[in-house]
Formats: C-alpha cells, structure tokens, sequence
C-alpha cells in the first residue's frame, strides 16, 4: 500500500504557479488511472484511491497550505497504517533547473516549507520525495513571490514536461521501487542536451 501526496496550496489564484508542481503530479496520474478527487475534510484534503500492479494506491492534495501539509499526511499515513517508507512526496524545488526532476528514498527538506513539516509530523525523514525543478534562471530577491507567481516563459514548457516524466517516475516506484527507478529519472531531462540518455542515442 502506497501514499502518493503532492503538495500546493488550494484556490484558483495558485494555479499554474511553482510551487504548485507537486498537485499537477497529483492531478496527473489520478487523471490517467481514471480515478476522482474526493473531498476528504477530515484529513484536510482531497484524496482518491485506486490500485497498481495489485497494490493499494492513495493520492492526496493537502489543502492545509503548503507550510503544514505535515497535518493532512500524517493522520491519513497512520489512520491507513502506511509506513513512512510507502509515503511518496511530489514538490517542487528551487535548486533544481526546470525539465529536472529529482527522487530520493530519505533526506533533509533542502528548505522546501511542505517537507520540512511532513518530516515534523511524520517524526522522521525515512520517506520517498519526488522534486520538480523550479529555480529561476536569475537571482531573486523575494523567493516566496515567485513561487507563488505564475510559471512563465521557457519555464511554461519545460515545467508540464517535467511533470509528466514526474507521474511517469512514479509509476516506476510502484512497479520497481525507489532504487531502480531513481538510476534511470535522476539522469532525465526535459532539455534533451542535458540528458545523458538522449546522447548516447
């Protein structure tokens, strides 16, 4: 049984924004399983549940706001007695380029709010982060503003493929686990003269 999360913040004037990547991974895959978002208040969510390859799957989008999506995953991991090693956190990531993504099995909150709360809650780091690149391509001075900003130009782009190959890495951990998976997508990238995949083709 797996818990795949993927944070934001709910209302319409967050959409398309940075820090909104983790619920278009979310909306992603529950979309091509054929699967519904739920109202979920008691877990301050929206929640949807399915299976793959036999295996329970729920999705969630806290709506807690990002900075304590910790209060809507830690009460649905326990109440569905999912260990932390089957949580799976999608977020974005102001040190990774846009058309990068980046999955780890455990690690710090590399200053992401979302995660740094869950790891709170969750009373340890030992859980499945999923991280969609969203840095600016030139120094900011209010980072809180842009990643509540519109994605815009270049990043438009880079970032919807970034969050399709996001869903597809998913996939891959539930059908292969974590440490298969992060060899091939850790290496991926949505620009392909970054990717040492598409050169040695």
């Amino acid at each position: 049984m797996w818990l795949i999360a993927g944070l934001g913040n709910p209302g319409s004037r967050y959409e398309r924004t940075p820090h909104n990547l983790g619920y278009e991974v979310a909306d992603t895959l529950v979309r091509r399983h054929g699967l519904r978002w739920e109202d979920s208040r008691r877990f301050k969510s929206f929640a949807a549940a399915g299976s793959f390859n036999g295996e329970k799957i729920y999705f969630l989008k806290p709506i807690t706001y990002m900075n304590l999506s910790g209060d809507a995953v830690q009460p649905f991991a326990d109440f569905y007695k999912i260990p932390p090693a089957n949580v799976l956190v999608a977020c974005d990531d102001v040190n990774l380029p846009y058309g990068r993504i980046r999955l780890r099995e455990r690690g710090s909150d590399g200053g992401q709010k979302g995660l740094r709360n869950i790891i709170q809650r969750l009373g340890t780091d030992a859980f499945c982060r999923l991280r969609i690149g969203c840095a600016p391509e030139r120094p900011v001075g209010d980072l809180a503003g842009y990643v509540l900003s519109p994605i815009w130009g270049e990043g438009v782009e880079l970032a919807r493929l970034a969050v399709e190959a996001a869903a597809d890495c998913i996939e891959d951990v539930l059908a292969k686990g974590p440490q298969k998976t992060m060899s091939v997508w850790n290496a991926w990238s949505a620009r392909p003269e970054d990717d040492p995949r598409a050169k040695a083709q």
